[in-house]
């Protein structure tokens, strides 16, 4: 669709939890992104549109409990746009961090919304550093 996403994304949104797990278990990509053209650094897995809503959180426990990386950044991670204190507690138990956590843990400057870049590197890229080492 016009945003991006794939059938899962639709699932999460309709709290389908059950269509998930099969497709999961079956091979489909846990940490699916939403698939946006051109590929830009805010294309989103589904662990940040289960957590959107406070009623998905079977889809946020379903999500964690099949390996989701619960610190995706795109600089913003699950936890930062988590709503509802059933997601929130399901991120923190699983270790999930928000940006500014990671960002003071693996010393990385600070978001800049004029995306300067330092060395070379964006803030986006060291932060997608941080999500690879985790994936």
């Amino acid at each position: 669709d016009d945003f991006g996403w794939t059938p899962m994304h639709f699932w999460v949104m309709q709290n389908n939890y059950e269509l998930l797990e099969l497709a999961i278990k079956g091979g489909a990509n846990v940490d699916m992104q939403t698939l946006l053209v051109p590929k830009s650094k805010y294309n989103e897995t589904l662990l940040f549109e289960a957590v959107k809503e406070p009623e998905t959180y079977k889809v946020t426990k379903l999500l964690i409990e099949l390996g989701a990386n619960v610190n995706f950044a795109t600089p913003r991670t699950p936890l930062d746009d988590a709503k509802g204190s059933r997601n929130k507690k399901l991120l923190k138990d699983a270790g999930a961090m928000t940006s500014e956590q990671i960002r003071k843990k693996y010393n990385l400057p600070a978001y800049d919304s004029s995306h300067c870049e330092i060395n070379g590197k964006t803030d986006f890229d060291l932060l997608g550093k941080y999500r690879d080492e985790c994936s």
